[in-house]
């Protein structure tokens, strides 16, 4: 039976990051949340993606406005921690596809224990269990493949949000809160 458990050290969204994001994302304008959203989604389907690129990104999103390079960090950090949360929620819907799939397979051992074996080794209950053998083994493969780059996802965003950050003042909020 293959039981994937969360690592040891799971990587944890640092508590300045959460506090700035409770902080200013309340205030944001609904176009500007969705952007941040469309950006988080785009580290997500490349992790290779730099915080350089991202701020490129958001020069480009609001030039004209009246922004500030503080005001520009904070927004590059909304966008990151958007995509960790989101990272946070694969990997929490990884670990209840995994957990579903081991009670699934108790089940069908349990099952499988009680059924009487009636037949001679060639008969097609024993190709059967040999084929679900194989196909539960090549779920196992992949899940566990599906886990461990949830993990690897969230825990780059992670390191991403690590540096610290102080909060935002109540200018840089009304500022942000501004934006188109």
């Amino acid at each position: 039976m293959c039981v994937l458990a969360a690592p040891a050290s799971e990587p944890q969204i640092p508590a300045n990051a959460k506090a700035l994001h409770r902080q200013v994302a309340t205030k944001l304008k609904p176009s500007v949340r969705e952007w941040i959203s469309i950006e988080a989604k785009k580290i997500a389907d490349d992790p290779a993606i730099r915080q350089a690129a991202v701020t490129a990104d958001v020069k480009g999103r609001f030039a004209g406005q009246q922004l500030r390079e503080a005001d520009i960090e904070i927004l590059v950090t909304l966008v990151f921690m958007q995509a960790a949360q989101d990272a946070a929620k694969e990997l929490q819907v990884a670990r209840e596809e995994i957990k579903a799939a081991n009670r699934q397979k108790g089940s069908v051992r349990q099952t499988a224990a009680t059924v009487p074996d009636h037949g001679p080794p060639g008969d097609s209950q024993v190709s059967l269990g040999t084929e679900r053998g194989a196909n539960t083994s090549e779920i196992d493969q992949v899940q566990s493949l599906r886990l461990q780059v949830a993990i690897d996802r969230s825990a780059k965003l992670v390191e991403a949000l690590a540096k610290p950050k102080a909060g935002a003042s109540k200018s840089q909020i009304r500022r942000i809160g501004n934006l188109r």
